[in-house]
């Protein structure tokens, strides 16, 4: 199989991940929390760690953030509700 065979299955050029980046706006609307509780929660180590963009710019990965949403939403589920754990 060809490298553009494998890219034409797949969607994306062979050997790359397409990572989507959102900015703090884009997260707080997202997870519904503040400023202070995402990077609070940062420094606890129970939400995701942002990435450099250069400068002083910087972002998180989206599918790490809706991972996280995903552990809250079961964590939610299974009891944990409001008063458990930081997650």
């Amino acid at each position: 199989m060809t490298a553009r065979e494998f890219e034409s299955l797949i969607g994306h050029p062979a050997g790359r991940t397409k990572h989507r980046i959102m900015r703090l706006p884009e997260v707080k609307a997202i997870t519904g929390l503040s400023r202070s509780t995402i990077y609070f929660r940062m420094a606890l180590g129970t939400f995701p760690k942002q990435i450099c963009l250069g400068g002083r710019a910087v972002g998180w990965l989206e599918n790490e953030i809706q991972e996280w949403l995903q552990r809250q939403i079961d964590s939610s589920r299974q009891g944990g509700g409001i008063n458990g754990p930081l997650n």
